[in-house]
């Protein structure tokens, strides 16, 4: 009897010595490709993968989630920087019931911008609308421009600038994002009680609109030209336009960004607001 329990006892501990080196080589492959169906030997697997760094706590954490887990995958995560996937666009989180959750970055889903690797394609975002010369109050606290999304991604103006064609230039340092067919407003002064009575999206102190000639030039994070539209009221069609406390607006029919190179599909403002000067900040143009 003692020499039949001796040949079991052995049989056992070469069974188990089989196990603990199988599991171990398969360790390295198992997230990828592998699924280990005994419970106790993805237990195994996963502690081993960890290397010693894990507590009563999360041993607790890890063995609920290979009993959740049986028959579909190896555990894969105690804490959240286990399922860190490199990428910049993805949330990770570590659930501990079913393991790595992924989520799109709000910054990344579906937006093109500074968060983003897609690039923003010229004249998706385009500039309908400025106060170049204010008549209710001064051009430092008066002047303002319009930028309207004219594509189908929301874009993420965060890393974008304007310039004009001297010197000035602001380049938006936060979050702010644009979605398909709405406007933002960027004011000299965002205080709508001394601006004239415009409700602003962001302020920029370091650029100045010409009174008789200029150019507003968006670019992206990467420095690319989105739009332009250069002006001149001394020269026709614009001389047209020269109206102090009117906005100069791009027509209806003209949202793009080629026809808002042409002075003809601009025409002043005839809508009021605020102080008494005229345009449509933020909102539909009034159309020319």
């Amino acid at each position: 009897m003692k020499k039949i329990l001796g040949i079991v006892l052995a049989t056992l501990v070469i069974c188990l010595v089989v196990v603990l080196i199988s599991t171990s080589a398969f360790a390295t492959t198992a997230q990828g490709t592998g699924v280990l169906n005994n419970p106790i030997l993805r237990l195994w697997n996963a502690i081993h993968n960890l290397q010693g760094q894990i507590n009563s706590g999360e041993l607790q954490a890890l063995a609920l989630r290979v009993a959740t887990l049986e028959g579909r995958a190896l555990p894969d995560c105690i804490i959240d920087a286990d399922c860190d996937d490199n990428d910049p666009c993805t949330n990770q989180e570590c659930n501990p019931v079913s393991g790595c959750v992924f989520t799109e970055n709000a910054q990344c889903d579906d937006v093109s911008g500074a968060g983003s690797s897609t690039g923003i394609t010229s004249g998706e975002v385009i500039i309908t609308e400025f106060m170049y010369n204010p008549n209710a109050v001064t051009d430092t606290y008066g002047e303002w421009l319009e930028l309207y999304n004219a594509g189908e991604d929301t874009v993420n103006l965060n890393g974008w600038s304007i310039q004009d064609e001297g010197t000035d230039s602001y380049t938006f340092s936060e979050d702010l994002i644009v979605i398909p067919g709405e406007y933002v407003v960027l004011c000299k002064n965002t205080d709508s009680n001394v601006n004239g009575g415009i409700s602003c999206d962001v302020g920029y102190s370091s650029f100045t609109l010409g009174n008789t000639a200029d150019s507003i030039i968006l670019l992206d994070g990467s420095s690319g030209v989105v739009d332009q539209v250069s002006y001149d009221v001394s020269t026709a069609p614009w001389d047209s336009m020269d109206n102090a406390g009117y906005s100069l607006q791009l027509g209806l029919s003209s949202h793009d960004a080629a026809s808002n190179d042409n002075g003809g599909n601009w025409c002043n403002a005839a809508v009021s607001y605020g102080l008494g000067d005229y345009g449509t900040p933020g909102e539909i143009n009034s159309g020319c």
